[in-house]
């Protein structure tokens, strides 16, 4: 008799007029899940986020070279999402990519937009995703590994344990947000995401108590210039990329 696992389909295709949402991970590419390469390698169109024009970015960057050499398909599909703080300008980007999206899933094709880490943790593809779905159009998420457990296993940190609580806090909050997290007895464990700009207010704000000695940062993760070290032993000349990991992790 089959068990349950045999019985599952472990070679997904994509099917036509549909957006899939694929986490593709924080950098290492054998760190995609299998549905999400299978996937990736049936789709007609691959969305790619970027940055700036032409610049690949770092979801494209992992998922290349798990395609093969030379082919032209998937075809690519840029998606400009220049990182900014004006919401009208964002909401502009969002509409549009979601509009070259639904004039590929109009003509019939199946498109994947790929995201870094998982879809549902601060992912533009949510955006997306809703629009998409306003057109009757079919969209199915597919989970990645987040940047947040990544840098835990590298670093060696147990993220939770027995009752222990996490939060999670974007580097573009309020610094204020991070200092009531810090002294607040309910959170034993603190993960602060796109923390680039910040690292430096981090270690000061910590310096006097004993957690800079448990802070972690982590950057570039599966990138061949990945970054683990202690927060206190950063210094002021580091520049730290967009897309850096805090964890402080509380003790008991």
């Amino acid at each position: 008799m089959k068990s349950e696992i045999d019985a599952l389909n472990l070679n997904s295709k994509a099917n036509p007029q549909t957006l899939y949402c694929i986490g593709v991970g924080p950098g290492d590419p054998e760190l995609l899940t299998l549905k999400a390469i299978n996937l990736l390698r049936s789709v007609n169109c691959l969305a790619v986020p970027q940055v700036e024009p032409n610049q690949p970015g770092l979801a494209q960057q992992i998922v290349e070279s798990l395609l093969p050499a030379g082919t032209t398909t998937p075809k690519l599909l840029p998606l400009l999402f220049p990182m900014t703080r004006d919401a009208d300008v964002r909401e502009t980007h969002h509409r549009k990519a979601a509009e070259d999206i639904i004039d590929m899933l109009d003509a019939g094709q199946s498109v994947a937009m790929v995201t870094i880490g998982d879809p549902t943790i601060y992912s533009t593809c949510f955006y997306v995703k809703h629009k998409v779905e306003d057109k009757g159009f079919a969209v199915e998420v597919v989970p990645g590994i987040t940047s947040i457990t990544a840098a835990a296993s590298k670093a060696g940190i147990a993220l939770s344990e027995q009752k222990e609580s996490i939060q999670i806090i974007p580097g573009v909050s309020t610094f204020d947000d991070i200092k009531v997290a810090l002294v607040d007895p309910r959170v034993q464990t603190l993960v602060v995401m796109k923390a680039g700009k910040i690292i430096h207010d981090l270690r000061d704000l910590m310096s006097t108590t004993e957690l800079v000695n448990e802070a972690v940062v982590v950057s570039r993760l599966g990138f061949a210039d990945e970054v683990i070290k202690s927060v206190e032993t950063t210094t002021d000349e580091e520049k730290w990329p967009y897309f850096t990991t805090v964890i402080i992790k509380k003790k008991n």
